[in-house]
C-alpha cells in the first residue's frame, strides 16, 4: 500500500497544516526499512514516483532517508531532532502537480533533491517546534518558475504551545510563524 514517506516530521499544534508539509509531504508505494533504538531512529526508502528523468522504462530511482535522535532528560525535558533527505522534491504531493502542469507531462529535466531539519523540545506544559525544508537546487524554468529563473523552494515553521485545562477539558494554546521562499507556484 501507499504510505507517507518519512521525509520531514510536519508536527503541529495548530489547525492548519504547516507550509513545510504542503511542500514536502510525499505519499507513494514504497519499499522502506525503518528502525528504532532507545534514542536513535531512522528510515531508508525507495520508490517509483509519478515523475521521471528519462523516457525509458519506468524504474525505481527515487529514494530518501531520515535519521533522528529523541531523548527525555531529568526534570521532564524531552527533545527530538531529525534530518530527512529525498532525491526528488518534484514528486511530493504539493509540487508534482505544479511540475506536471508547467512542463506538460511527467518528464523532468533533472531531479531536485531536498532536505528537512526538524527539532522539538517539551518541558512541563510548554513545547516548541521548528522545521525547515529546502530544495538543494533549482527546478528547470519550464517546471517551476520564480522571478524569471527556476525556483528553489523552501519553507519554515516555528511554533510554541502551552497545554492547559479549560472547563476540565485538555486544551492547547499555540502560536505559529510560517514562511516560504520561492514557492509561489
Amino acid at each position: 500500500g501507499q504510505i507517507y514517506v518519512p521525509f520531514g516530521v510536519y508536527e503541529t499544534n495548530v489547525i492548519s497544516d504547516p507550509l513545510t508539509l504542503e511542500i514536502g509531504e510525499t505519499r507513494e508505494s514504497v519499499i522502506a526499512l525503518n528502525w528504532a533504538g532507545e534514542a536513535v531512529y531512522g528510515s531508508v526508502f525507495i520508490f517509483n514516483g509519478e515523475l521521471s528523468e528519462s523516457t525509458a522504462v519506468e524504474k525505481i530511482d527515487q529514494f530518501g532517508f531520515s535519521l533522528g535522535y529523541s531523548a527525555e532528560r531529568d526534570g521532564g525535558i524531552s527533545y527530538d531532532v531529525a534530518l530527512s533527505y529525498i532525491n526528488n522534491l518534484g514528486d511530493s504531493d504539493g509540487v508534482a502537480s505544479v511540475v506536471q502542469t508547467n512542463s506538460g507531462g511527467t518528464l523532468m529535466s533533472e531531479y531536485v533533491a531536498a532536505y528537512v531539519l526538524s527539532a522539538g523540545i517539551a518541558f512541563g506544559e510548554f513545547s516548541f517546534i521548528a522545521e525547515y525544508l529546502a530544495a538543494t537546487d533549482q527546478f528547470a524554468v519550464t517546471e517551476m518558475l520564480y522571478r524569471g529563473a527556476g525556483a528553489q523552494p523552501g519553507a519554515l515553521n516555528i511554533e510554541a504551545a502551552y497545554g492547559l485545562q479549560l472547563s476540565g477539558m485538555p486544551a492547547t494554546l499555540a502560536v505559529s510563524y510560517q514562511t516560504s521562499e520561492e514557492a509561489v507556484d
